[in-house]
């Protein structure tokens, strides 16, 4: 029930951004639950590689560093 509440929860977050940010289009609620689970499968594999090598740049700027690399990942995902 919480992992179909977590899904629900990032498909209407991307609605919503694809509602306020301009660049941003979604075809409709299908695709916006498609892309909450490819978001999610990588978040689940290529977050933690990318925050362990990061790991030294990420203690300088005190995790802030982990906001750029979900923005890269996001935009890799969405050119």
């Amino acid at each position: 029930m919480h992992l179909l509440l977590k899904w629900l929860v990032s498909a209407g977050a991307i609605l919503m951004a694809a509602y306020l940010i301009p660049g941003i289009t979604v075809g409709g609620v299908w695709t916006a639950l498609v892309l909450a689970i490819v978001l999610g499968l990588i978040n689940i594999t290529l977050k933690p590689l990318l925050v362990i090598i990061t790991l030294p740049i990420n203690l300088l700027t005190l995790g802030l560093f982990t906001f750029i690399i979900m923005q890269s990942l996001f935009y890799w995902l969405h050119p």
